[in-house]
């Protein structure tokens, strides 16, 4: 059983990707923050966002709203 602090996190996340159009799964280690800001900023005009979340919740609130198939990519760096 999750957390509660997760389980919210979990919510967030699967109304996000129920609401989201496209979703792009990107490794965003070794960015500065002021660079993953101005990323934010860039997508922010389009209607688009940018999250950093861990992988098991994310896999968790995309199975949630019927998406499968993140595991092989979620798990593909750590092999």
């Amino acid at each position: 059983m999750p957390t509660t602090a997760k389980a919210h996190a979990i919510d967030g996340l699967a109304d996000s990707l129920q609401r989201a159009q496209l979703a792009v799964l990107t490794d965003y280690r070794g960015l500065k923050v002021s660079d993953l800001q101005t990323l934010r900023g860039t997508l922010r005009p389009f209607g688009a966002e940018f999250h950093v979340a861990k992988n098991t919740l994310t896999r968790i609130a995309a199975e949630q709203v019927g998406i499968d198939g993140l595991t092989p990519f979620s798990m593909a760096r750590w092999r």
